[in-house]
């Protein structure tokens, strides 16, 4: 009984969200679910002024479609080469960039090599990775 007092006192005198789903954005950190930043998310809400700011903001590169599972050995053989390759690549740039002298996700490691671990994971190099504190660390080289 006392949790529905508290519920009707958040959503009615206190006026903690407009809709369940701002309500569920409010919660936590970032934009919101099915949102890439803020400006996404109020141009999905409707503001023409933050729809205008998303053709100047350079959006995420789109990573390659995975080979669906039960794909043939090779298929995944030569996924996993491309993003050895393609990370490789990255990490060479990311080192000549200064990566290496920065810190990263885990004591002990450099920018460049979580930004590479995050590569091989997802097979595109981020353009930020975040530090178990929520702090964004920007990946050098791209």
């Amino acid at each position: 009984m006392r949790w529905v007092f508290m519920l009707t006192l958040c959503w009615s005198v206190v006026g903690c969200a407009v809709s369940p789903r701002q309500f569920r954005q409010s919660l936590g950190p970032g934009p919101g679910p099915g949102c890439v930043s803020t400006v996404d998310c109020q141009c999905k809400d409707g503001v023409v002024v933050a729809c205008e700011q998303l053709g100047t903001v350079p959006r995420p590169r789109v990573p390659p479609p995975l080979p669906p599972p039960g794909a043939a050995e090779e298929a995944r053989e030569k996924e996993t080469e491309r993003r050895r390759d393609s990370c490789g690549d990255d990490y060479v740039r990311c080192i000549d960039a200064g990566g290496g002298s920065l810190a990263g996700r885990v004591e002990g490691e450099s920018r460049c090599d979580s930004c590479r671990a995050y590569c091989m994971a997802h097979g595109f190099w981020p353009t930020d990775i975040y530090n178990w504190n929520a702090k964004p660390l920007t990946c050098p080289g791209k």
